[in-house]
């Protein structure tokens, strides 16, 4: 992530916290995620969905699974179509018993029910994490003061560490009388209204990511669509950006497909679904959710006084979204 502030702060933190935790990647293999949620509260900024974990035991028997979700309210929690009564949850680690315990590698089905106030970074200016506007909201997934960096559960249940790689299916609502659209990581393969104005858009991302690479984006946007001639094939462009940015969308970005083609040139093909950039309004950087950047509605202004930092966050898909760092403490590779 390319940040508009000293990067000593972030290496500063990183001298300052022992940020090593006890992973849950040494008992389980999640390998997909499937995250529907209701993203139209912008009054109390609440979600309200549920989250299935598909869900490979790395030890047997597996007694128990723990997983990360920070400060909401869970209203149920299943395990194989089972309703599962004696949970515990502190507002960080769920965990949930199996009984029986799991005796095999078979995959398990976690659905996880819950809505709450996904929280922003704990630092003083609360870089990453979910952020509310009047007509938007979106995520950012890392939290330079949060323990680990790593900070999808603040949005969805989770083994929320750099190790475990999932792929992801995202089935947000949004409101159609405002025109939102939920924009997400990998390929939208369906979106339709239903009689209660509300639009569903359902998202597939079969490049399996870590979780601080899962992104959701909601606002009023229209896409501009591109492609890219690359060296595996023929690659979608997605910008997603707010109606009256269109013109200036395409200005700022007019160079983006010689930088696809010099990095292809260096460091080897293009190895994602599409290339994609969705507008946020905030000011203080982007970031390189895979397939699905992060990037300030600031930026998009018209000329390419920025392609730097668009330049830089595409260049994650090869460095820290492909090759990614494996803890905490190295994260600092990653930029």
């Amino acid at each position: 992530m390319k940040k508009l502030i000293l990067f000593f702060c972030v290496v500063s933190l990183l001298l300052k916290y022992n940020l090593t935790k006890a992973s849950h990647s040494d008992s389980i293999d999640v390998i997909h995620y499937e995250i529907t949620l209701e993203i139209t509260d912008f009054t109390n900024q609440m979600i309200y969905g549920y989250t299935e974990l598909t869900i490979v035991p790395k030890v047997l028997p597996l007694d128990q699974i723990n997983l990360d979700l920070l400060g909401m309210i869970i209203d149920s929690v299943t395990v194989n179509g089972k309703k599962v009564i004696n949970i515990q949850y502190d507002d960080r680690t769920l965990q949930i018993p199996l009984n029986p315990a799991a005796t095999t590698y078979d995959a398990l089905s976690v659905i996880v029910y819950y809505f709450g106030h996904p929280q922003e970074d704990p630092s003083p200016n609360k870089w990453g994490g979910f952020k509310w506007t009047a007509n938007s909201a979106f995520n950012l997934g890392v939290g330079f003061q949060a323990i680990p960096h790593c900070f999808g559960r603040v949005w969805f249940p989770c083994n929320d560490d750099f190790e475990d790689r999932a792929t992801y299916t995202f089935n947000i609502k949004t409101n159609a009388a405002l025109n939102h659209w939920a924009v997400c990581n990998g390929k939208l393969v369906n979106a339709s209204n239903n009689c209660s104005g509300k639009r569903v858009c359902r998202w597939e991302m079969t490049d399996p990511i870590p979780t601080y690479l899962a992104s959701v984006a909601v606002g009023e946007y229209v896409c501009l669509r591109d492609t890219f001639d690359g060296i595996l094939g023929r690659i979608p462009i997605e910008l997603w950006v707010n109606p009256p940015d269109t013109l200036k969308a395409r200005n700022s970005f007019i160079n983006l497909k010689n930088i696809l083609q010099l990095f292809e040139s260096k460091f080897g093909p293009y190895r994602w679904q599409r290339v994609g950039y969705v507008s946020v309004d905030f000011n203080s950087g982007a970031m390189e959710h895979a397939t699905n950047i992060a990037y300030p509605k600031l930026a998009i202004n018209g000329n390419t006084a920025y392609e730097k930092l668009y330049a830089h966050e595409l260049f994650h898909h090869w460095f820290g979204n492909l090759v990614t760092c494996r803890t905490a403490e190295d994260m600092w590779i990653n930029e």
